[in-house]
């Protein structure tokens, strides 16, 4: 959905991870719903509070998602 350019789906190498609302909520994340026509399902994702975005604030957000899963080229 992401890549404009794109309109046969995913391409081999790929790859998508999944999250949910709770999930970022539970981890101190402010997740926005901000769609656009291309993407009516987009969220932003904030911090809470003052904290800067800090190596393990990275680490606690990629926490929130799911392992990547790639498309493979027999798919």
């Amino acid at each position: 959905m992401v890549n404009r350019r794109r309109r046969e789906g995913a391409h081999p190498g790929d790859g998508v991870r999944y999250t949910t609302v709770g999930r970022l909520l539970a981890a101190g994340f402010s997740p926005t719903l901000t769609p656009s026509k291309l993407l009516p399902n987009h969220v932003s994702v904030a911090l809470g509070g003052e904290e800067n975005w800090t190596e393990t604030v990275c680490a606690r957000f990629d926490g929130c998602f799911t392992e990547t899963a790639w498309k493979e080229e027999s798919e």
